[in-house]
């Protein structure tokens, strides 16, 4: 209490701890991301080609992949790859982007339903440590070989949701920087959401569609809303669209290939093929779909009752949350219905979009949802009841209870047929988070009539609370995430080192065998004659359609064009093992190819270079 100037007494505004515990949460992020779990990162690989630090011959594709790619992720890497920094320090500083961002965007998030620090704070460890319950994880070797079982974990819609840290990192930046955004907008953090937003389109500008569509969508539905702020936020929005316009610029006249529209006939057959048959991010069918919705309809079940029932005790922020995963959720389970339907009948430019990826939103929201309200009623209207649903949730993750937000997506990570209790575990969230969470509101008011609350006189109270979120993040951090600090990480070496270190003293380009997610160029500065983990860039490189084809025909003895639906896009079993040494030297020779590195167990006709510990073997190309 402080005294005004008359001498009466008056009360003390509380503290804003939205910015403090916000920059706390981002910096904590990115500290474990980059000691802890710091990975080689594919925005340096395309950094390389435009900072001129790998070059290719010209018409290969791989340039043409690279050099497309229009982020402001590709472009800061370049600009200080040109000032001197080299690709692991530069890993090691946008994997710490990630986790600051995933740690960031989901405090703030949970700070829209409780303005507690202990929780929110606590809301992105418990997210982590569910991620690293999962058996196939996979995040002590983040270097290569796609975690694919932990795709599902976090219940992606046609595309992965990947945690930090993961070198694949434009997904992960994207969907974090994304619910930051709305996360500020609700928190009435008006000019820095804005600029953000403003910015977004130049750091991932199909993600960005989705805040556009939701908050756009949101303020709609409530034109009032922005009235009061509607000039700040413009000259906001309008600073970093400025900037954003002024990045895509410069790299579009200065650094993307030039378009040569003589390719675009050969090109069009090439790309629909490629989307139709080969892109697993495209494709579902209405088993898939149904499963994939399932955590959607959690979350819609969860609004509609907030709504409902809570509509008068939400914050405007809250509501404006809302509105804006309604928005996201109607349009992205719309455009995925449309492709189990018929996938034929979408525009390849609509295909591009991918709006069913705006549904991972959801799958970081639920969570969010659940723990905000939980912490609401349990911290702020001293329900018991609350509290210990908040405890036992958080518990559930912690001792590895679940490794799953949902049912459906949990029996698809077991590797036999789950039983008793692990058959049961991935409903444990739904159960009794959301299920919890929306009793607790409905029996809140007989609890708090009844008396059944914890009283206002009991000191203490928060402090207590915020010690024991604070306990259980100490715990998390030291009994799960610390013990996985490895020196040889830190330094950017692992298993594949003695290979990478021997392909770096070499000179020409290297044939790789399919999803070889080692990538080779990122830690050797030796081009590959086509990564296919790079395939999913060909509808937006348009240009490079035929050169692909061209590869797939002569090295792959493939076709992009030949409907394809199994476990490899590219079977080089039965295409390597019986081409000639004579036939290897014409193709280095077409293709500036010095080294094969084929599948494990594969002999070519060729001369051993080496072999790494790994058993991986590097053949050379002669030429007479």
């Amino acid at each position: 209490m402080l005294l005004d100037k008359t001498g009466a007494l008056k009360s003390k505004k509380p503290p804003d701890i939205v910015w403090p515990v916000i920059a706390a949460s981002f910096a904590l992020g990115f500290l474990i991301s980059a000691i802890i779990f710091p990975s080689w990162t594919d925005n340096v690989e395309s950094a390389q080609v435009v900072s001129g630090a790998v070059t290719y011959p010209p018409g290969n594709p791989m340039s043409t992949f690279h050099l497309s790619i229009i982020s402001f992720l590709v472009d800061s890497a370049a600009l200080l790859m040109k000032l001197g920094v080299s690709e692991w320090p530069l890993s090691v500083f946008y994997s710490g982007l990630q986790g600051g961002l995933m740690f960031s965007s989901l405090t703030a998030l949970t700070l829209v339903f409780v303005e507690n620090a202990g929780l929110a704070l606590l809301a992105p460890v418990l997210i982590l440590r569910l991620g690293l319950n999962v058996i196939d994880f996979n995040i002590d070797n983040p270097y290569g070989f796609w975690p694919h079982t932990n795709l599902q974990a976090f219940h992606g819609h046609q595309y992965p949701i990947l945690l930090p840290n993961h070198t694949s990192l434009f997904g992960v930046v994207g969907l974090f920087f994304a619910l930051l955004v709305f996360g500020l907008f609700a928190l009435r953090r008006w000019k820095t959401a804005a600029f953000l937003a403003g910015i977004f389109p130049w750091i991932h500008f199909f993600m960005s569609l989705a805040v556009f569509a939701g908050a756009g969508l949101a303020f709609c539905l409530k034109p009032d809303e922005l009235k009061a702020r509607k000039k700040e936020v413009l000259k906001f929005f309008s600073a970093g669209t400025a900037l954003s316009i002024a990045g895509i610029l410069v790299h579009k006249l200065f650094i993307s290939p030039p378009v040569d529209s003589s390719r675009a006939a050969e090109s069009v057959p090439i790309i629909a093929a490629y989307k139709k048959s080969w892109d697993y991010f495209q494709y579902t069918d209405a088993a898939t779909a149904a499963r994939t919705l399932e955590i959607d309809f959690y979350i819609v079940a969860f609004i509609i009752f907030l709504w409902l029932f809570q509509k008068s005790n939400l914050s405007e922020g809250a509501k404006f949350l809302i509105r804006a995963i309604a928005a996201i959720t109607a349009i992205g389970a719309t455009f995925m219905l449309w492709t189990v339907l018929s996938i034929d009948s979408q525009p390849l430019f609509i295909q591009k979009f991918m709006p069913a990826r705006w549904l991972n939103l959801n799958s970081m929201l639920f969570p969010v949802l659940v723990f905000g309200v939980l912490g609401c009623y349990g911290i702020i209207k001293r329900n018991p009841l609350a509290l210990i649903f908040l405890a036992l949730n958080s518990l559930f993750i912690v001792f590895s209870l679940t490794d799953s937000l949902t049912g459906n997506m949990h029996l698809e990570l077991q590797v036999s047929e789950p039983t008793g209790w692990t058959a049961v575990s991935g409903y444990l969230f739904p159960l009794f988070g959301g299920a919890a969470a929306l009793g607790v509101i409905w029996l809140h008011p007989f609890m708090k009539k009844k008396g059944w609350v914890i009283s206002e006189n009991v000191r203490y109270f928060k402090l207590a609370v915020n010690v024991a979120f604070g306990a259980l993040i100490v715990f998390c951090l030291i009994a799960f995430v610390f013990p996985r600090y490895s020196s040889e990480r830190a330094k950017g070496r692992d298993i594949w080192s003695p290979l990478t270190e021997h392909l770096s003293k070499g000179t020409g380009l290297l044939i790789v065998p399919e999803e070889m997610w080692l990538r080779p160029q990122l830690r050797t500065r030796r081009g590959v004659l086509l990564d296919t983990c790079n395939l999913d860039i060909l509808p937006y490189a348009a240009d490079a359609a035929p050169a692909v084809e061209k590869i797939m025909n002569r090295v792959y003895r493939s076709s992009l064009l030949k409907p394809y639906r199994g476990d490899y896009l590219i079977n080089t079993y039965e295409t390597w093992g019986g081409r000639s040494t004579e036939e290897w030297q014409a193709l280095g020779r077409e293709f500036g190819a010095t080294s094969v590195i084929p599948p494990l167990n594969m002999k070519l006709a060729l001369p051993l270079e080496f072999v790494s510990p790994m058993g991986v073997v590097v053949y050379r190309i002669p030429q007479p």
